[in-house]
């Protein structure tokens, strides 16, 4: 069988890590949640489908879309350049910013590169007033049909389906935009709760940097 064939570049049959070889201990996982924007934020550097996924948005050339072919194919392209020797060593200096406004969906609109990140609440909203007539009409069709589903009388709820364990907030399961949206809500010790789960995880400099905005019982 294929999977007792030794590995071609280390020559184990168990190779300890399809990409470094070694006993590397390197998370090489995918991180981006299905249907979501790729950001440097929600991909692993360390996954050769992920590693340049963010920067292949917008690219040089394009106008009016964020993708020059969908994501699954980005994907490809990304391992290429790892395969090719390409890894990230340098912190980026170029930061994609969304549109803010106007568009019914970032992964389908234009976006733009600067020299600084955006801010923590540069979401991208839509605006109706720019839609088509169709579409608003369509909008408005499907709101008031879920009005009218939600006037209808409910049904008794079966007692197995109630909820038995509620998950407590994770950040490592969340961009740093959602994360910082959370602890704006949070309670102090919440606050202080998720700062550890980030501090003792992933680390990432666009949470921690904003420790100081948010006090907990503990600061």
């Amino acid at each position: 069988m294929a999977l007792n064939r030794p590995c071609k570049i280390c020559g184990t049959r168990r190779c300890p890590c399809i990409y470094c070889h070694i006993e590397c201990g390197i998370d090489h996982s995918p991180w981006l949640p299905v249907d979501t924007f790729p950001t440097v934020d929600n991909c692993n550097p360390n996954n050769p489908d992920e590693c340049f996924l963010p920067f292949l948005m917008g690219l040089p050339g394009m106008k009016g879309a964020s993708m020059a072919i969908p994501v699954s194919g980005m994907k490809m392209w990304s391992h290429r350049l790892w395969d090719g020797g390409g890894r990230r060593v340098v912190d980026p200096v170029t930061f994609y910013w969304p549109p803010r406004a106007g568009e019914i969906n970032p992964m389908f609109a234009a976006g733009e590169w600067k020299d600084e990140p955006p801010p923590a609440d540069w979401l991208p909203e839509v605006d109706i007033n720019r839609l088509s007539g169709a579409l608003q009409a369509e909008i408005k069709r499907q709101f008031d049909e879920r009005a009218g589903d939600q006037q209808a009388p409910a049904a008794m709820p079966d007692p197995r389906q109630f909820v038995e364990h509620i998950t407590r907030f994770n950040p490592a399961h969340h961009t740093v935009t959602e994360v910082l949206a959370h602890l704006r809500t949070a309670t102090p010790g919440e606050v202080d709760r998720v700062f550890r789960l980030e501090e003792n995880g992933s680390k990432r400099a666009g949470v921690l940097k904003r420790r100081k905005n948010f006090p907990g019982v503990e600061s």
